[in-house]
Parts: structure tokens; sequence; C-alpha cells
């Protein structure tokens, strides 16, 4: 974990300039890079939480969320936090009774199972992780495999993980590059994309390439959505690119300034999603690309929207929480919930509740780190709380709240910490015991096929990345 956080104080350090606009422009770049996706199956446990943003539409709503409401959320209290050795960009995923999620590198980038009710590690993936190896991708678990993505030198990996044992099914090798885009899955495809540009559709069986791209020079941090056989993902410094899911053929890309962090969501025909540079919420015509609206913000948007009951809730790096309505884009209310300390993680949805995380402030050197509940109507703050009991640095939150049958969890980047927020009396932080690791089993590994290449390759552009890395191919 030292070594994690030294790394992150030496980039800032060699990034942040005496100008204050430069200098919150650079700070908070380290964080900027998250954001991903698994399809709701009829085997799914009522309430479980299979991926970034629940579904492949990425809706960032939990729909059966019954005990959690406006009328109780003050009283939330942790059941329990765990450290699991590593910080965490990647958000939870929750499956019949287990939390998946993975570090950015200080625990070397493994996947992480727990105990859903006591938070006790039950194992970790892979046995033969590296110093160095880092993950940002948010896992996805459907039909009793996990899906994660790990960057190793000087390759990426796509794993296929058995979800109750946590032994490998399959890998496949991805370009020269880095994958930061969490994978989403849909009819039986693994959706994923890196930082070089390459999109790939893969059989969720077994690895192997059913489509491949290069979708543009400037690659994605953003996390494909898939809906009405499309699939959406914003492309770095270029814009909204929508590509047939089944094909991988580009149907049209939609321009926006600047770098692009957030992850689209997808209903009634629209396509959402933040932009960087502008400050600006955007509302794309699903089928056409044209722009439907636009709604101004305060600053950078860098998270991604969630949608329920014909409202959009984004949050931006003032602090401040904004619901907008879907179809004309008009403001309903907006919320300075931390001032001064940019909303890390996007907003979650569930009976009536928006939660959101906090993490830091323009010098990079302030944590607020917290846990917030508002009022999905009306915008007011009901709870918040510290994801980890650690001081400073240690409260900077970059994942999102995942909320599944009464419970908020919550992975925190300052320290490794996972919380669980609930209504009960706190369950003690269990005592992490030695388990065992388990061994891959030989798998072929994905071969990439040549497909079409779909997008304008205009002259690369450098970009940040997330760490100090080799740079990737471009």
């Amino acid at each position: 974990m030292n070594n994690s956080k030294e790394t992150v104080r030496r980039l800032m350090k060699q990034k942040i300039s005496p100008h204050p606009f430069h200098r919150r422009a650079n700070a908070i770049r380290i964080y900027a890079l998250v954001c991903a996706a698994v399809a709701a199956t009829a085997s799914m446990t009522r309430g479980d939480w299979t991926q970034f943003r629940f579904d492949p539409a990425h809706h960032g709503v939990a729909p059966d969320e019954t005990i959690l409401s406006p009328a109780n959320v003050a009283n939330l209290t942790a059941k329990w936090r765990t450290n699991i050795g590593g910080g965490c960009f990647a958000s939870a995923s929750v499956v019949d009774g287990k939390l998946y999620t993975a570090d950015t590198g200080s625990a070397n980038g493994k996947l992480h199972a727990l105990d859903a009710a006591t938070g006790q590690q039950l194992w970790t993936f892979p046995p033969d992780a590296l110093p160095g190896d880092f993950a940002f991708a948010s896992p996805a678990v459907v039909n009793g495999v996990v899906y994660y993505a790990v960057n190793r030198a000087p390759d990426d990996v796509v794993f296929a993980v058995d979800a109750i044992t946590g032994t490998e099914i399959w890998r496949h090798l991805g370009p020269f590059a880095q994958v930061i885009s969490s994978p989403t899955i849909e009819s039986g495809r693994v959706f994923v994309a890196f930082t070089d540009g390459t999109i790939e559709a893969l059989d969720a069986t077994n690895g192997q390439p059913i489509w491949s791209v290069i979708a543009d020079d400037q690659g994605s941090y953003s996390s494909p959505a898939v809906s009405g056989g499309r699939l959406y993902i914003a492309v770095h410094n270029r814009g909204l690119l929508a590509l047939d899911a089944n094909s991988g053929s580009q149907l049209w890309l939609a321009p926006m300034p600047g770098p692009q962090w957030s992850s689209p969501a997808v209903e009634n025909g629209r396509v959402f999603v933040g932009s960087r540079d502008d400050h600006k919420l955007y509302a794309f015509d699903a089928v056409t690309g044209s722009t439907l609206w636009t709604a101004t913000t305060s600053d950078w948007v860098q998270t991604s929207p969630a949608l329920a009951d014909g409202v959009v809730y984004i949050g931006n790096n003032s602090g401040n929480v904004y619901a907008f309505n879907s179809e004309t884009g008009v403001l309903i209310w907006q919320t300075a919930v931390s001032p001064g300390f940019a909303i890390g993680s996007s907003p979650t949805v569930a009976n009536g509740v928006v939660y959101v995380a906090s993490s830091l402030d323009a010098s990079a050197t302030n944590f607020d780190g917290k846990l917030y509940a508002l009022d999905a109507t009306t915008g007011q703050v009901l709870f918040s709380d510290v994801v980890t009991e650690g001081e400073g640095e240690a409260r900077w939150v970059q994942a999102s709240p995942t909320v599944d049958n009464g419970v908020v969890y919550i992975p925190n980047y300052g320290d490794g910490t996972v919380a669980a927020f609930g209504l009960n009396v706190p369950t003690p932080t269990p005592t992490p015991t030695p388990t065992a690791t388990a061994t891959p089993t030989p798998t072929a590994t994905g071969t990439p096929t040549p497909t079409p290449t779909a997008t304008p390759t205009p002259a690369p552009r450098p970009h940040p990345t997330p760490r100090h890395r080799p740079t990737p191919r471009r």
C-alpha cells in the first residue's frame, strides 16, 4: 500500500503546476481514470448487483431494493469494514452473498471475493499476481463466472474465474495497451475496451474473440453500454461512439470536447454521458447520434449518469449532485453535497434514494471520503459517514456505491477498506485468515482475429495513464 501511495504522490508532484487552474486540473487527473457491466439473467438472485452500473445499459439503479428508503436511510450504520490490502477504483459486484472487487495495485491488482454478510475474505485471484499488476475495472459476475481485467506488463489480461472457487476458467491477452474500462456482459458476450482504441467482443464461454476493431487511436477510459443491439462508449478526446454490437462496425461518432471519462447510460432511445472540459451532461439520440439537449454544471463531469423514473442524476468535481429531466434536460434540483471535494463516484439510485461518495479537493491534499445518501425527489442529504476510519489521504473514495438487499457496499481507494452500511447492529470487523490460493487450470487463450476497423485515425496525442507504466502503443 505504501508503495502505491508514494507512486501517486510522486506523480502528483510531477504534474501539479504553480498556476491554480493547472494545479487543479493535474491534481484531479490521477483519479479521473475510472469506470463497466453485466447482463441481468433469470438465474440471478433478487437484488443481485452484477456489474458496474448494474446492467448492460448502465442505468445505475437497484430496481428491486425495498428495504432502504428516504424514511429510514438516515439510520444507516457500518455493518463491517474490511481492509483487503490495496485501494480500489473498482466498484463492487454483489451476487449470491459474495462481494467481488479488484485493487489498483497495492495488493498486486488482485480480484477479491468477500463474504457479503461479514466482510471476511474468501479468496483472491490470480495466484501468479505480480508486483506492479494493477486493476481499475469493476468485475462483472454472471452465471457463476467472474469477468475481471488486470494490467500486467507488457499486456493486459481479461480473465474468467469461477465465482465459488476462484479458479481460472480462461484468459484472453489484450493488445499492448491498458484496460481501464470495465467489462460489459450481454447475450453471452464480454465487451471490453482498451486504451489503444481497441474494442472487443469475446465469447463469454471461452474468451475467443467474436470481433475486434480499432475504434480510435485515442482509446477509452469509459466503459461500454450495450442496448438495442448497439454498443456506446465515450472515446478519449473524441466524443460518444456507437458500434453495431453484433459486428463492431461503426454507426456514428458524436463529437464532445476534451477528455472523456464518463460512461454512457441508455434509456428510451436516448444515450446520456458526461463531458469533462465543458462541464456538461449530454443527451444523444440512440439511433442517429444527434444531440437532443445539453445541461451545464459548475465543474468537470467525470462521473457516469444514473437513470431512474425519468430523471438523470450526475455528480461533478465541485461536490455537486444534479437531477435533470431526462426528456428535456431541465434542472429539477442541485445539491452541494461535499463542497470543494469532488464527487469521485457515479451516483446509484435505489428506492427513492441517491447514493454517492466524495474524494479529494483540487489541491489533492485534503480528503473527505464519505458515503452520502440523498432524497431522489428533493436532493436533501439524509445521511453521511466516512467509508474508512482512517485519517487524511486514507479518506479517498473513487468507487461507486452498490446497493443490494438493504446494504450499501463501497470500496475505498485511500487505504483499501471495503465497507458495508445497513440498518442492523454493526458486525465486528472479521480478523483476516489465511486462505488457500486457487491454482489456475490450463485453458485456451483467445487469439484476436482480423475484423473490420471502424474509425477515423487522426494523429495520436498523448493522454494520461493511471500509473507510471510503459507508454501504451497508440
